[in-house]
C-alpha cells in the first residue's frame, strides 16, 4: 500500500506515435471519406460562431426594440459668417502750411466839394451862403471845416448849422455861412472835406465883399 501524498509522475505523450497512428488512419481512409472530415471539421469549427453572432445581433435588435426611438438630431444650419480681410483705415493727417492772412483791403471813395464859387457879400448886410460836400459811399460821414488862417472867413461871418443825409445814392453834407460882414475885400477861404474812413478834399474860393 502507497504511503497518502505520493506523487506518480505522469507518461510522457509521445507526439510522434500519435501523429504515425494519425497518417496511418488517414492513409486507410478514401478520398470522398477524407472530403467529408475536412467538411465536419471545418463546420465544428465555423458553425459554433455563426450561430452564436445570429443570437448576438437577435438580441442586440430587440433591445433596439424596447429601447425609445431619439428623434435623429436636425444638422445645425446656422450659415458660419464669413469674415472678409481685417483691413486697418489709415489716417492721413495733411497739415496745411501756415498762411500769412491777406490784408482786407477797404476802398474808400474822397468827398468831393461842390461849390466852384461863393456869392458876392456887401458891408453890414446879412449874408448867407451854402457850402456842399457828398461822398460816394453812403454810410461815410462828411465833416466840413475852413481853414487855416488867413485863409478863413471875413470878420463877423461865421459857418453853423451843418447836416448830413443821403441824396442821389450820396452822402452829403451842407452847411451854412451865415452873418454881417464889417470889413469890405476879397478874401480867399480854404474849404476842407473829410469823412470817417479818413478821405478828404480841398477847395480854395474867394469871398468878395463890397463896401
Amino acid at each position: 500500500m502507497d504511503p497518502p501524498g505520493k506523487i506518480y509522475p505522469k507518461e510522457p505523450f509521445k507526439l510522434d506515435a500519435k501523429l504515425k497512428a494519425f497518417k496511418d488512419k488517414w492513409s486507410q481512409l478514401s478520398r470522398s471519406q477524407r472530403v467529408g472530415l475536412v467538411t465536419f471539421v471545418l463546420l465544428a469549427l465555423i458553425l459554433p460562431s455563426t450561430v452564436l453572432t445570429s443570437l448576438v445581433s437577435k438580441e442586440d435588435r430587440t433591445r433596439a426594440k424596447e429601447m425609445p426611438q431619439t428623434p435623429p438630431t436636425p444638422p445645425d444650419l446656422t450659415p458660419t459668417p464669413t469674415h472678409g480681410p481685417d483691413i486697418t483705415p489709415t489716417v492721413t493727417v495733411a497739415i496745411s502750411p501756415t498762411r500769412t492772412p491777406t490784408p482786407t483791403i477797404i476802398y474808400n471813395n474822397t468827398p468831393v466839394i461842390a461849390n466852384n464859387i461863393l456869392p458876392t457879400g456887401v458891408v453890414n448886410q446879412r449874408y448867407r451862403a451854402m457850402i456842399r460836400a457828398y461822398d460816394r459811399d453812403t454810410t461815410d460821414v462828411i465833416t466840413i471845416t475852413i481853414g487855416p488862417p488867413p485863409n478863413i472867413l471875413p470878420p463877423n461871418l461865421r459857418m453853423q448849422n451843418c447836416r448830413n443825409y443821403v441824396l442821389n445814392e450820396r452822402a452829403v453834407t451842407d452847411c451854412l455861412i451865415d452873418g454881417i460882414p464889417t470889413s469890405s475885400g476879397s478874401y480867399l477861404i480854404q474849404i476842407n472835406a473829410t469823412d470817417n474812413k479818413g478821405g478828404n478834399a480841398q477847395k480854395s474860393l474867394t469871398l468878395t465883399i463890397n463896401p
